[in-house]
C-alpha cells in the first residue's frame, strides 16, 4: 500500500463563479480567487431515520437526504471580485460555483447558495468575515 503524501493549508486555492442556468443544468462561468480566506470548513452528513417493528430483533433503517455545508472564512478584502460574487449570491440567492484546489491544481467543485454571511470587527485587528454554504450538489472531484 502507497503512503500518501500530506498537503499544506497555505497550498490551497479558492474560487467562485456565477452560474447560468439552462435546461435544467447550472453551468459555472470563468472563476476567480477569493482572497485572504484563512479556513475552509466542509461537512457531509446524510442522517438516518431507525425504526422499531415487532416480532423483528433488527430496526428498519432508512437513509435520508445527503447535507452538504460549507463555510469559507478570513478576512474582509476591499475589491476583491471574489468575495464580491458571494456577496452579491447571498443578496440575490443566486447559485454559484466554488472550487477548492487542495493542493492549487486539484480538489473539487461544488455549486450552492450562500445561506448567510457573518462579519466582525474590532479596533486593534482585521475586519472578519465568514460565509456559510448550503450546496445543492455533490462535490464533483477537479482535476
Amino acid at each position: 500500500m502507497a503512503l500518501g503524501v500530506v498537503v499544506l493549508g497555505s497550498a490551497m486555492t479558492i474560487n467562485v463563479a456565477t452560474t447560468t442556468f439552462s435546461g435544467g443544468v447550472y453551468t459555472p462561468g470563468t472563476y476567480s480567487p477569493v482572497s485572504d480566506l484563512n479556513r475552509v470548513d466542509y461537512n457531509s452528513n446524510r442522517p438516518t431515520t431507525n425504526i422499531a417493528v415487532f416480532m423483528r430483533s433488527v430496526q428498519y433503517s432508512i437513509p435520508g437526504v445527503k447535507e452538504q455545508t460549507m463555510t469559507l472564512s478570513g478576512f474582509y478584502s476591499l475589491g476583491d471580485t471574489g468575495q464580491g460574487i458571494i456577496n452579491t449570491a447571498e443578496a440575490t440567492d443566486a447559485v454559484i460555483s466554488v472550487k477548492i484546489l487542495r493542493d492549487g491544481t486539484a480538489g473539487y467543485t461544488i455549486l450552492g447558495r450562500t445561506g448567510s454571511i457573518r462579519e466582525t470587527a474590532a479596533p486593534e485587528g482585521l475586519q472578519e468575515i465568514s460565509f456559510d454554504f448550503n450546496a445543492i450538489s455533490d462535490r464533483v472531484a477537479t482535476p
